[in-house]
């Protein structure tokens, strides 16, 4: 057995480990993990799915308020003590009443939506296997072929979904030009997920009202990196996952699973590898 991060396992270890049975990932995402040595072979990958789930719905709905009531704005009036009151003509917004898509219905975005839900929001969310049913958090279900109508309708869309060959490169021009215009985009799933030349031009044309960004394709983001530029865009370095309880919330489920895992029981967080998740 081994336990280990999400990118501190390679295949020349995994070649040099022919007894190898269980790989505990002590991250959710697996991404870094599943090369085609691992994915062929016999051996059991776990993860800490689910530890994350509240404090990254947190972080996402603090973007989104931010955003939705101009924090990132009155932040930079207050670094010159500028007082800028309500007769201006300020982007401040209710979140009643408006619609908030989830694009990966997993842990985390059943979070997301659960929160969504106490701010009177319609919820509305994609998920690749619809065999999986319906959910009550809903309400309206889209399979992946229906991203692009999903987009159109809502006000704010929130990235949740693992990085997968199906998920690489899936927020491109086409589906920033399917949103809404003054929507919002959160991502808290991976930078890979976007494609950000598309997002910068989608952001700069005013197709989005505005971004909140936790995860990018570089990291860390480079300083001459347009997004840090952006007007509307609000940026934390790759935290969302981080509270003063995850090691020990990851210690019990890594423990739970070395218990399991000794007593010949089924472990938890089962990677489905031909899934990526």
């Amino acid at each position: 057995m081994l336990f280990t991060w999400n990118r501190g396992f390679g295949p020349d270890q995994f070649g040099a480990a022919p007894r190898l049975r269980w790989i505990h990932s002590l991250s959710a995402g697996i991404e870094g993990l599943l090369f085609p040595e691992i994915i062929a072979s016999q051996v059991l990958l776990t993860s800490t799915k689910g530890v994350h789930a509240k404090t990254m719905a947190h972080h996402a709905f603090a973007l989104i308020l931010a955003l939705a009531r101009g924090l990132d704005i009155f932040g930079r009036y207050q670094t010159s003590a500028r007082w800028m009151g309500h007769a201006e003509d300020l982007p401040l917004q209710d979140l009643e009443g408006k619609t908030l898509a989830v694009v990966g219905l997993g842990t985390v975005g059943r979070e997301v939506a659960s929160l969504a839900r106490t701010f009177g929001m319609t919820i509305l969310a994609s998920r690749r296997h619809l065999e999986l049913g319906s959910d009550p958090l809903v309400d309206r279900l889209f399979g992946a072929n229906e991203l692009l109508e999903m987009l159109s309708l809502a006000d704010v869309v929130v990235l949740s979904c693992a990085l997968t060959k199906e998920t690489a490169g899936l927020f491109d021009a086409e589906a920033f030009a399917a949103m809404r215009p003054g929507a919002y985009l959160i991502n808290l799933a991976r930078g890979g997920v976007v494609q950000e030349d598309a997002l910068v031009k989608a952001l700069s044309e005013g197709q989005l009202a505005g971004a909140g960004l936790d995860v990018f394709s570089e990291e860390p983001l480079p300083a001459g990196h347009p997004l840090w530029h952006l007007d509307r865009v609000i940026i934390t370095p790759h935290v969302a996952v981080d509270s003063e309880g995850l090691r020990e919330r990851a210690s019990a489920i890594a423990s739970e699973n070395f218990r399991r895992f000794r007593a010949r029981e089924p472990l938890l967080n089962v990677v489905r590898k031909d899934w990526g998740y």
